[in-house]
């Protein structure tokens, strides 16, 4: 591999940004003196084609983050339930915004899959709002339809508003057994969380959206933001998106099939790795491996920190899937890293407490 080259794991797109977005991201610059109007509602309207969803219940946004906010500041819940491990932004926002968090810390042993006790917590409290993803960023788990179909109905029974993050989704094998699109049309208090981030490598460009049960909620959501909120940019990233080719069944198999070798890699190395349906996983070492592995060009985003993890001893890191010569690249950097560290430096024990990644 080349010397002095960077290799970063950190994301989740293993085939980076479509030609034609980088291309339509240039162009986009001859434009942008011009003041953007519409590009929200004329970008939905592109989405609902696309999606086969109405354009009424579409509601974008210049990012998953700025959602976030968005639904929060238009609903103001009071007590809210978030899901963990998971994304930290969720639970930095309902505190700004003066909600009282209680978390639900999926259990290591259990696969950080939820159970019942989930569905008796909400009915116990009634929350007026949950964050859920599926699947889970960092973990890579997946919730069954049947399991998101019971908790659904308890949400609905007790008038709790279903926050579900579906941004990782498009990378899924068998991704139409799990998403909840396009049925969550008509569902009351429920939303959809979608992003270009993921599936386009577009992180820098920040364009997201949410599919809204009901069109009231969609209206209210668009109502709760000023005027041009979505950039020239973005919106020209957008269109030359969904005029891409779409994520293809051999992407994802690939998807699978790296992730799977590198799995087998790093538990030979003796790293413990966790089961993923998404195009990450999740590992565990003793070791702290950034600094270690900054000789060898990696970069790996350390979770340790996160809410749900940061009770667990050891370090905790999640790996996107690249290309198969990175990939074993980064197999067997760690596999020598492992070897001299469990030679020269003494595992960590007891507790560690990273800086919270956000």
């Amino acid at each position: 591999m080349g010397a002095g080259k960077i290799y970063d794991f950190t994301g989740v797109s293993p085939e980076g940004m479509p030609p034609e977005v980088r291309c339509a991201i240039r162009e986009a610059a001859d434009h942008s003196d011009m003041l953007p109007e519409d590009l929200e509602e004329r970008l939905g309207e592109a989405l609902s084609r696309s999606l086969h969803i109405p354009a009424d219940h579409i509601c974008v946004s210049g990012g998953t983050a700025s959602m976030v906010y968005r639904i929060i500041f238009a609903f103001r819940p009071r007590r809210a339930l978030v899901v963990v491990p998971t994304w930290t932004l969720y639970e930095k926002a309902l505190k700004q915004y003066g909600c009282e968090v209680t978390e639900y810390v999926l259990s290591e042993s259990g696969g950080f899959q939820p159970d019942d006790s989930l569905r008796s917590m909400i009915w116990e409290h009634s929350y007026d709002m949950i964050f859920l993803a599926n699947p889970s960023d960092p973990t890579g788990t997946l919730m069954t339809r049947e399991l998101l179909a019971d908790l659904l109905y308890t949400c609905q029974k007790t008038g709790t508003r279903v926050v579900l993050d579906e941004c990782l989704m498009d990378m899924v094998m068998d991704q139409e057994k799990f998403s909840l699109l396009p049925s969550a049309v008509g569902m009351n208090d429920v939303f959809v969380l979608k992003s270009f981030s993921a599936s386009y490598a577009m992180a820098g460009i920040r364009l997201g959206y949410a599919i809204c049960g009901n069109t009231e909620d969609a209206l209210c959501l668009r109502d709760r933001t000023g005027d041009r909120s979505l950039s020239v940019p973005a919106f020209c990233a957008g269109i030359a998106a969904l005029g891409s080719t779409e994520i293809s069944d051999s992407t994802r198999v690939y998807i699978a099939m790296e992730r799977e070798r590198i799995t087998a890699g790093l538990l030979a190395a003796g790293l413990r790795v966790y089961p993923s349906r998404a195009s990450f996983l999740m590992l565990r070492s003793p070791w702290d491996l950034r600094l270690y592995l900054d000789g060898f060009g990696i970069r790996l985003k350390e979770v340790t920190g996160i809410p749900g993890l940061s009770a667990l001893s050891g370090y905790f890191y999640r790996v996107g899937v690249r290309s198969r010569e990175e990939n074993q690249y980064l197999v067997d950097c760690l596999t020598h890293a492992a070897r001299e560290l469990d030679r020269i430096v003494p595992a960590a024990e007891g507790k560690h407490r990273g800086k919270e990644q956000e």
